[in-house]
């Protein structure tokens, strides 16, 4: 990869983080919004970090499978997904904030992010997020975690 192609690739990556960002504090701001307005701007933002972490996850497969990419290239793809994967979790856990605190159907939010959230605690390659120390972070998704295992 030559550093034009590095260049473009973290620009790349920095609009995508940042327009994931823009998302989250538009519906933050939002405060009169409708239920359905924030489900949509919580799916949009799910949408938006879950197509960035596959992405980087794609880059980092390829830069680690090329022979002739420098380590310092590589590491920069494992930053960029670990990156990618932290802003998503952070959204879920926005996301379990706003179910929590009522400020949207449960029981649609359940329908639609339930399996989500069951499968991203439940991920072993999540393991790190979910379990010891790091778990203080993500209280509000645990704690509906625990509430979706047991409605179902």
């Amino acid at each position: 990869m030559e550093k034009s192609e590095l260049v473009f690739a973290i620009l790349t990556s920095i609009t995508a983080i940042a327009s994931a960002m823009a998302a989250v504090f538009s519906v933050r701001i939002a405060k009169s919004a409708t239920v359905e307005q924030v489900l949509s701007g919580i799916r949009t933002q799910l949408i938006e970090a879950d197509r960035v972490k596959n992405e980087k996850a794609v880059a980092y497969k390829i830069a680690h499978n090329k022979k002739t990419i420098k380590n310092e290239v590589l590491e920069i793809h494992r930053l960029e997904f670990e990156s990618a994967l932290q802003q998503l979790i952070n959204i879920y856990d926005d996301a379990c904030g706003t179910y929590l605190y009522g400020k949207i159907n449960k029981k649609r939010f359940r329908l639609l992010f339930g399996t989500e959230i069951k499968q991203m605690v439940e991920n072993p390659a999540h393991s790190e997020f979910y379990s010891g120390e790091e778990a203080n972070n993500y209280k509000k998704t645990l704690k509906v975690y625990g509430i979706i295992k047991k409605k179902k």
